[in-house]
């Protein structure tokens, strides 16, 4: 259900189906670049997505890791509909999809790395909240 209370129509459960999947793929990417094996071993992502956003999360993980760009370029694919309001739509939402899992992934880092922690062994940064610290 979603929060109308009501089942999810199947185009709802498609979108976010492919969703969790641009997430999956992009952390999986991340991982195998950085050569972390067997972490997403048996993990199922639909080859439609790998191929319409694979060449895409490899070039933002690869700018991301700080690694040079790979020979083969994004593909042009994402952008065949792009006449199409709705689908343009979509198609700039997963590429926030992308950014975002790979924002979250070094956030997740930068907070667990203790060798960031300042004068008052607090870490990384945080809110100005008075009183709290």
């Amino acid at each position: 259900n979603n929060t109308a209370n009501r089942p999810l129509s199947p185009q709802e459960i498609d979108l976010r189906s492919g969703w969790m999947a641009i997430s999956y793929l992009t952390l999986e990417t991340l991982e195998r670049l950085e050569g972390k094996k067997d972490v997403f071993d048996g993990l199922e992502i639909p080859d439609d997505i790998r191929e319409k956003f694979g060449l895409i999360i490899e070039e933002k993980a690869r700018q991301s890791l700080g690694l040079e760009a790979s020979a083969s370029s994004p593909s042009g694919s994402q952008n065949d509909d792009a006449s199409d309001p709705q689908a343009a739509a979509i198609i700039s939402y997963n590429m926030k999809i992308i950014s975002l899992t790979i924002s979250n992934v070094e956030e997740g880092r930068e907070a667990n790395n203790f060798q960031t922690l300042d004068e008052d062994a607090v870490g990384p940064p945080r809110p100005n909240i008075p009183g709290t610290y």
